[in-house]
């Protein structure tokens, strides 16, 4: 069951970290795109301003000789179609091109500063030429960066599949289980005889054993129950209490004992007669009074887990609680189905097993829903 719910979680997650990765390699295209652009455009106005400077400088190197003559009157000039403006006691020639102001120095030699304009104008052309070389790389990265997109996801998707590969299963799986919220395992029997194989092959000197003076009770073990405290010790006996003919009868608060793992016997006194699947219970027997109720619920990592309200509080992120009642356990299951998977992506598959485990938790086939 849960490793259905692994499978589904993965799913979930890998669309997630997918999304994030298909995010982060948009981002990083968004970005060169970005560069792209500026270069192009910086490019574009390097060639717009080297053709302008090389088309003024051969317009002015055809007039060179007129501007030599008129350099030293004051004044405004048409020349070939050039406004020319010379001021001599600033030493300026100032031309008017395309709403552009050229100024040319009166002292120094005309002809080197016209020439002057022809190497600007190449330097620009190299300057556009090398932006238009770094847009085509980056227009390259951007292709190969697309086409490793495909590759990158796959490659996430298989690392978040091998972090998210089920764990071996633990012996105390093929029982009832749970763990208390102080941090204990409780571990019940199924019927009358996993509850003997529970006992013969698992309990150790330092457990306690809870069980229901119920007929037909599930034998419950808290591992290491000697150092548990009073709420491990309660939630234990409600676990007892839920897996019992008690919630067959509808009874919402029973009485359950508990004793230490050596007065629990396999041998019946001389003369008396031990049922299949019985044992015996040697001393004195501690009680408590205890609800009948079974929490179900699932966690971050969508493990389904169940056992007393108390116990599932810290652990899952939704629940439902179901106490003895007349509902049947198929109708339960539906509910709790809808209650505990809104707003998660699980496909139909899934859901089906998260039904029918549930209806199997459900003691005795019915029961009621309550609001927590």
């Amino acid at each position: 069951m849960n490793q259905a719910f692994r499978e589904s979680y993965e799913h979930e997650l890998a669309l997630r970290v997918e999304e994030e990765k298909r995010r982060e390699i948009e981002d990083k295209i968004a970005e060169l795109k970005k560069k792209l652009d500026e270069r192009r455009f910086t490019a574009n106005k390097l060639i717009a301003s080297s053709k302008k400077l090389r088309k003024l400088a051969q317009k002015l190197f055809k007039t060179y000789p007129r501007l030599e003559e008129i350099k030293r009157f004051d004044g405004i000039h048409e020349i070939d179609g050039l406004k020319v403006e010379v001021n001599s006691r600033r030493g300026e020639i100032k031309i008017n091109v395309d709403e552009e102001t050229l100024t040319l120095k009166t002292d120094e030699s005309l002809m080197k500063q016209i020439s002057s304009l022809f190497d600007d104008a190449k330097k620009s052309m190299e300057a556009a030429e090398r932006l238009l070389k770094e847009a085509k790389e980056i227009e390259s990265m951007i292709e190969k960066l697309s086409k490793r997109e495909a590759e990158e996801l796959e490659e996430i998707l298989l690392k978040v599949s091998a972090k998210l590969k089920p764990p071996a299963k633990r012996w105390y799986e093929r029982y009832r289980w749970f763990t208390t919220s102080e941090g204990f395992l409780a571990v019940a029997g199924k019927d009358a005889s996993s509850n003997i194989s529970l006992l013969k092959k698992h309990l150790e000197p330092n457990d306690l054993v809870f069980h229901a003076e119920v007929r037909g009770a599930a034998a419950v073990i808290l591992k290491d129950g000697l150092k548990a405290g009073e709420k491990s010790k309660v939630e234990a006996a409600q676990f007892a209490a839920t897996y019992s003919r008690a919630w067959r009868e509808k009874i919402s608060r029973i009485t359950v004992y508990y004793v230490t793992a050596d007065q629990i016997s396999f041998k019946p006194p001389p003369g008396h007669y031990l049922p299949r699947g019985g044992f015996i219970v040697k001393g004195e027997r501690n009680y408590i009074t205890v609800r009948l109720e079974l929490a179900i619920g699932l966690t971050r990592d969508l493990e389904l887990i169940y056992g007393p309200s108390q116990a599932l509080a810290g652990r899952a992120i939704r629940m439902v609680k179901i106490v003895p009642g007349k509902r049947k356990s198929t109708e339960l299951a539906e509910e709790a189905v809808k209650i505990l998977t809104e707003n998660m992506s699980f496909d139909r598959s899934s859901l089906n097993l998260l039904k029918e485990r549930i209806i199997e938790l459900i003691p005795y086939g019915s029961g009621e829903l309550v609001k927590i």
